[in-house]
């Protein structure tokens, strides 16, 4: 896995092995797209979905 800077949320210690397989088929399309380099939080808590936020840019309001 490359290096990147982002934080990875899991929210509670429940479907531990599901949030890990999430991550890991999301991880793979996002290096097919535009990588992970943009984003400053990846969220596995929610069951059926990966939830970003995007890092906000220096200058901006």
């Amino acid at each position: 896995m490359r290096s990147e800077d982002y934080r990875l949320h899991l929210g509670n210690a429940d479907r531990l092995a599901n949030k890990f397989q999430k991550f890991k088929a999301f991880y793979a399309q996002s290096l097919k797209a535009e990588g992970m380099r943009d984003y400053e939080k990846v969220s596995l808590e929610f069951r059926k979905q990966v939830v970003c936020t995007k890092k906000q840019e220096h200058g901006t309001n």
